[in-house]
């Protein structure tokens, strides 16, 4: 019975230190798990931390394609008036154009008639040479 009993607790500890071993195991385990839970937090948080800065670039990008936006519009605004200008002002030209070039026809028919009324008065005047 001592024997029996010798081979019992032999038995036991043998399982105690089995249950030691894989105790050890175990909390090996749950450090490992623990670190690796750190580590993809400390990740994580760096990923954060890239994505806040990247999303801060690209407001500011926004931001200034806004910005930039709004001065095409007004120059395009700008330009769409100038562009109304030049339209008017050319056909303001156009008109002067028209209104000196009926001008000239005037002074053209006017020295036409001049000439013309020159030569009665030359004629009427050796006329009156000629009768007087």
């Amino acid at each position: 019975m001592e024997a029996e009993l010798r081979d019992t607790r032999k038995s036991l500890e043998h399982q105690v230190e089995e249950l030691r071993r894989t105790a050890e195991d175990h909390r090996f385990a749950l450090e490992q798990h623990a670190q690796g839970r750190q580590e993809a937090a400390s990740e994580a948080l760096l990923l954060r931390k890239q994505l806040d800065e990247k999303e801060m670039v690209l407001n500011t990008s926004l931001r200034d394609f806004r910005a930039r936006t709004e001065e095409l519009d007004h120059v395009l605004e700008e330009l769409s008036l100038h562009k109304h200008m030049f339209y008017t002002l050319q056909t303001h030209l156009a008109d002067a154009r028209q209104e000196v070039e009926e001008a000239e026809n005037r002074a053209a028919q006017a020295e036409a008639d001049a000439e013309t009324l020159e030569k009665a008065v030359l004629d009427t005047d050796e006329g009156l040479v000629a009768l007087g």
